[in-house]
């Protein structure tokens, strides 16, 4: 009977140790989407110094590409039919309370996710004031063995006039 407790002990210690390696995973993404969302918020939001006829541009990571949607489609398999260069919409979602700024993003397929909270608390002023953008796939890193998720990063591109 102690041999099966060892066991029971070995199990979970092992599913504690994977959680807490996937949660500390998604944390350093987290972060280092911020930190680019940080670096890169200056350039869509024109803070900077831009040559005649240059427009405001910035690469902003999508989060939450492993859900499923409401109509139950998962958005990886969404992802997969993407191709970089192809346009997707960014929708403001103002009904979430949690967070105030969400911005969805929206292929032709369907939602493969929605910005950063970094990246939407900075456009999504610059969207409620008026402000437009255009957005297309830029990349998808994954789908390998070693990282089978599909993760998008987005070119945004802010629109004059």
């Amino acid at each position: 009977m102690s041999a099966l407790v060892f066991i029971f002990i070995g199990i979970a210690l092992g599913a504690a140790l994977v959680g807490a390696y996937l949660l500390g995973r998604e944390r350093g993404r987290m972060r280092a989407i911020d930190e680019v969302a940080r670096t890169m918020a200056p350039q869509i939001m024109g803070k900077r110094e831009r040559r005649e006829g240059e427009r405001s541009q910035a690469e902003m990571a999508v989060v939450g590409e492993t859900e499923t949607n409401a109509d139950g489609k998962a958005r990886q398999d969404i992802i997969l039919e993407l191709r970089p260069g192809e346009d997707v919409d960014l929708l403001r979602e103002r009904g979430d309370g949690s967070e105030p700024n969400a911005v969805r993003v929206v292929s032709r397929l369907g939602e493969i996710g929605r910005l950063s909270r970094a990246d939407a608390d900075t456009i999504a002023p610059y969207l409620d004031g008026g402000g437009r953008v255009s957005a297309s796939i830029a990349h998808i890193n994954g789908g390998t063995s070693t990282n089978s998720t599909f993760n998008v990063v987005l070119s945004v591109v802010a629109m004059e006039g």
